[in-house]
């Protein structure tokens, strides 16, 4: 989908949408999603760098208006690349509409990322064995968990306080019918 809205457009944009705001005249990143875990400062042709609990995050221009998003720590250092092109709010909601969807662009499993005594805790349903993971001064540890839904929904939602029946139906759906 393009910004006009046009569906049979080529995707200008990639498999995640992240927020740019402005805030007092400067720019930032935010993104609960992956999750980044703080704001990103972001400044055009400029290198910038912004630290959390877990992460320090380098944001490096790469083009016209295009930011590689790294962080330290995880062993996957590079998160994405922002395109950073203003979007309006329909044309976003109908391209985070249009994810869920059978041909959506990449949420065709569950993931869970919640923060619990300041560790960050991941799992994904993509992943097997199904496991939880959480990472301690970039080290990744990892617990695995059950393979069957009924025992798995209730020992995620447990861990991460989330209702047991929303986890199941969501593990179901996307277990039993993923995306190919």
């Amino acid at each position: 989908m393009d910004d006009d809205g046009n569906p049979n457009a080529t995707p200008s944009i990639g498999c995640h949408s992240a927020i740019v705001l402005w805030l007092n005249g400067a720019k930032w990143l935010v993104d609960v999603g992956l999750p980044v875990y703080c704001a990103l400062p972001i400044v055009e042709g400029q290198t910038t760098t912004a630290h959390s609990d877990f992460h320090r995050y380098t944001v490096s221009p790469d083009g016209e208006n295009r930011y590689h998003i790294l962080r330290d720590g995880h062993p996957k250092p590079n998160c994405f690349t922002l395109i950073d092109k203003p979007t309006s709010e329909d044309v976003y909601r109908q391209r985070v509409i249009q994810d869920y969807g059978p041909d959506g662009l990449f949420l065709s499993h569950i993931i869970i990322n919640l923060v619990i005594d300041n560790v960050p805790y991941r799992f994904s349903s993509a992943d097997t064995p199904y496991h939880l993971e959480h990472f301690l001064e970039g080290v990744r540890h990892v617990t695995l968990l059950p393979h069957d839904i009924a025992q798995l929904s209730q020992q995620l939602a447990q861990h991460f306080s989330m209702d047991v029946n929303t986890v199941q139906k969501a593990l179901s759906i996307a277990i039993i019918a993923p995306k190919n």
